[in-house]
């Protein structure tokens, strides 16, 4: 059993609110720091420093602190360091910490001397004028560090940005939460995973603005073998009536044939799905492309798609395919790689497996394509239990945790995402299920109704990002709701004043200035769920510009 340490979990209604980490000046600084993580820089003999460069004590000291109350992220750039550090988690048992530098290697090489240890890469300062795909490069190298954090430079904090590399399930923190108020704001809006700061009061006061079930970053929808709900089970039919509802990912299992050719097709054997009866591995693709699927006992002029054919329809889409390794072979990780390099979508493929087997090929064989690790999870009353299992279960692979969701509960998922862990749970048969854990922050549901969260709003849009208006104008904002589907329609949003040196008052639900200036606004929108459950989106903080009449 290794240490988990009982962290403090700053008061926030915000659904799965981003990770605070703040950099320690003092080892006095720990006293009700009221912060999950903190970040120390260490050298070879392992003394810990502050951003500084100040010597602020040793780390074996640290870790043999009673009731230690937040996760070490230690900040390493030499080989050196690698080998003292181990004997020291290992004598203090103290595996629940975060390793992070710029070099991937170094991750790489801490990560399999000590397996339990989390990785995170530092982007921060990285010079990427000569890298085509930087959020591509990003992924892949953190991904082959054996890592699940990626560390962004400030010009890859935007929310587009941010959700194209949770997508390829990087965790992705930020340095720079700004100086004022609606800086903090704005770089929580880009629903990050964590945040160094500084300035942790800041940041918690701009946490506090949002309302409860605040959603910064969106939950992803993976159609679950499509959309078996409306069309047959791991049918290209099915998969592109789910890309059509707007899911971010499909999600299709694979088998191997007896010539050595990748389909899409969840059993052993095709009788359940197909109007034949083998096993996939003995049929060569001839014979299983003279089936036909079957949907609830009816024979359907749909053929039994190969891995290939799914790629080549989505080719020129920006959707990603969850693909589930279902066969033992290993055989099939091979040509699994080659489909992948033909067509070109190393940053668009996730793998998950419940065989860790399967899992440790990929590694070995194609290291830059992320793993979720499929789990029959069974929960303990007590948080820490449940860290111990997710935590031993997802870090040999650094993998995301995809567990069944009924065994979850919203307090293991807020525990495990200070520690970088993402959700990808399967598979909802409920819309109320579904809903709830949408509103709680879900990472990513898996679902056979993609159709339930097609109208779901999940951007808010201004139609300009600053306003001039005069002095006892009500400000009437043009605001625009997306659709997981992608449909836009227009909305009216809720103002926030976040910060205005104008002044201001509320008058028949609409906001007046009353004096010239400038203000800092949030916008946000409540969409209520046919379930009871509702969340709230926001835009990126706005500013108005006040002039006289």
């Amino acid at each position: 059993m290794i240490k988990i340490y009982n962290i403090a979990e700053p008061s926030s209604q915000i659904s799965m609110a981003p990770t605070i980490i703040h950099p320690l000046q003092s080892l006095s600084d720990l006293q009700n720091i009221g912060v999950s993580n903190i970040y120390i820089r260490i050298d070879p003999l392992l003394n810990m420093y502050n951003l500084n460069g100040t010597k602020i004590g040793q780390l074996d000291i640290l870790l043999s602190t009673d009731n230690l109350s937040v996760i070490p992220v230690l900040s390493i750039e030499e080989p050196e360091t690698i080998e003292p550090l181990s004997k020291l988690l290992k004598t203090e048992n103290s595996f629940d910490i975060t390793l992070i530098s710029s070099q991937p290697g170094l991750i790489n090489q801490a990560r399999d001397l000590m397996p339990l240890i989390r990785g995170a890469v530092d982007y921060s300062r990285y010079d990427f004028a000569a890298i085509k795909d930087p959020l591509h490069f990003i992924a892949q190298q953190t991904h082959r560090a054996k890592a699940k954090i990626a560390l962004l430079p400030a010009q890859f904090n935007s929310k587009k940005q941010v959700e194209t590399l949770q997508k390829r399930l990087i965790t992705a923190w930020s340095a720079d939460s700004g100086t004022s108020l609606s800086e903090a704001v704005a770089m929580l809006c880009s629903g990050v995973n964590g945040i160094i700061s500084d300035n942790p009061i800041q940041l918690q006061q701009a946490m506090g603005l949002f309302n409860r079930h605040s959603l910064l970053r969106k939950p992803l929808i993976i159609g679950h073998r499509g959309t078996p709900s409306l069309l047959p089970e791991n049918s290209l039919e099915g998969a592109i009536k789910a890309c059509q509802l707007g899911v971010d990912a499909i999600e299709y299992d694979i088998q191997l044939s007896a010539d050595k050719q990748i389909v899409a097709m969840h059993d052993e054997n095709v009788k359940r799905t197909t109007n034949g009866y083998g096993l996939i591995e003995k049929m060569t693709l001839a014979e299983i492309k003279n089936l036909r699927i079957t949907d609830r006992g009816k024979t359907t002029e749909f053929l039994v798609p190969t891995l290939e054919e799914l790629f080549a329809q989505f080719a020129n889409t920006s959707l990603i395919h969850f693909i589930e390794i279902k066969s033992n072979n290993p055989e099939i990780i091979q040509p699994l790689k080659a489909a992948i390099e033909k067509y070109q979508l190393a940053d668009r493929v996730v793998v998950i497996s419940f065989k860790e087997t399967q899992l440790s090929r990929m590694y070995d064989m194609i290291p830059e394509i992320p793993v979720g690790f499929l789990s029959d999870y069974q929960a303990s009353q007590k948080t820490d239990q449940n860290l111990q299992q997710i935590l031993t279960a997802t870090q040999k692979f650094s993998s995301t945790f995809n567990p069944d969701y009924k065994n979850l509960t919203a307090e293991t998922m807020e525990a495990a995402k200070h520690r970088g862990t993402t959700f990808w749970t399967w598979t909802f048969a409920d819309p109320k299920k579904a809903q709830y854990y949408y509103a709680r922050g879900m990472h990513g549901l898996t679902c056979d109704y993609a159709q339930w969260f097609a109208d779901f709003p999940v951007s808010l849009i201004p139609e300009r990002n600053s306003e001039t208006i005069k002095v006892g104008q009500p400000l009437n904002l043009t605001v625009v709701l997306i659709t997981q589907a992608g449909k836009k329609m227009p909305a009216q949003s809720i103002y926030t004043v976040l910060e205005s040196s104008a002044e201001y008052s509320h008058k028949d639900g609409s906001l007046l200035f009353t004096t010239p200036g400038q203000a800092a606004l949030l916008l946000s929108h409540r969409h209520q769920m046919s379930g009871g459950e509702y969340y709230h989106i926001y835009a990126a903080p706005i500013l108005v510009t006040i002039i006289n009449a």
